[in-house]
C-alpha cells in the first residue's frame, strides 16, 4: 500500500556518493519532505484540453536532510521516494520509516484516548452543573 507524500512528512534518506555529512554503516539520515515533485500515488487528472493526465510512475521529492555525526542540515532535490519496492536503487533514495504503520496506529489510539478523556470530563462537568442547578 502506497502512502501519499505530503510536505513535512519524515522519511529516511539513504545518500549515495559524496554527502556533506556521511553516515557510518550506510545508516539512513532523517529527512523532511519539502516538496513533492512527482507523485505516483496521485489520481489521474484532466489538463486544460480535457485530456487525461496520468500520474508519474515514480514518486520524487525534495528533502531537507538532517546530517549525522556533524549535524549538518542540507537540501536534496528530486530524490526517489520508494513506496512498496523491496529493493533499493543504485542511487540516493528515500523511504518511509519501517515503523510508520505502527506509529500511525499508536497515534490514532492516543487521539482516541484523548477524545474519550475529554468526553468524560465534559460529562462530569454537565453532571456537576445539573446537581448545582437542582440544589
Amino acid at each position: 500500500m502506497s502512502k501519499t507524500p505530503v510536505i513535512g512528512s519524515v522519511v529516511w534518506y539513504y545518500p549515495h556518493g559524496m554527502e556533506p555529512d556521511p553516515q557510518p554503516n550506510d545508516q539512513p539520515l532523517c529527512a523532511f519532505i519539502t516538496r513533492v515533485t512527482a507523485d505516483s500515488t496521485a489520481k489521474p487528472t484532466k489538463d486544460a484540453d480535457g485530456e487525461t493526465v496520468k500520474p508519474s510512475k515514480e514518486t520524487r521529492v525534495n528533502l531537507h536532510v538532517l546530517g549525522g555525526s556533524g549535524g549538518t542540515a542540507y537540501g536534496r532535490a528530486d530524490v526517489l521516494l520508494l513506496q512498496d519496492e523491496k529493493t533499493s536503487p543504485d542511487d540516493r533514495y528515500a523511504q518511509w520509516p519501517e515503523d510508520a504503520p505502527a506509529r500511525a496506529k499508536a497515534d490514532e489510539a492516543h487521539r482516541k484516548h484523548l477524545a474519550d478523556a475529554e468526553a468524560a470530563r465534559v460529562k462530569a462537568e454537565e453532571v456537576k452543573a445539573k446537581k448545582l442547578a437542582d440544589a
